[in-house]
């Protein structure tokens, strides 16, 4: 089911939506729903970076986070 989801998965950022395709069935949730499912602060999620503006790493090059 993972797999399937991350297959089908389209991220629209200007309008913060995700939807997805599971079987024949498609969905769709804000930037705002899913940061509320898995319990963050959709507040302090919009004052960080975006993931497209970190800069890209070479290979066996680690970054640190932070939230």
């Amino acid at each position: 089911m993972i797999r399937l989801f991350y297959a089908t998965l389209e991220v629209h950022a200007k309008n913060e939506k995700l939807m997805w395709m599971t079987g024949a069935h498609r969905f769709e949730a804000t930037f705002k729903d899913l940061v509320i499912a898995v319990g963050l602060d959709y507040h302090k999620m919009k004052k960080g970076k975006l993931v497209a503006s970190l800069p890209m790493l070479l290979a066996g090059e680690m970054l640190e986070l932070h939230y």
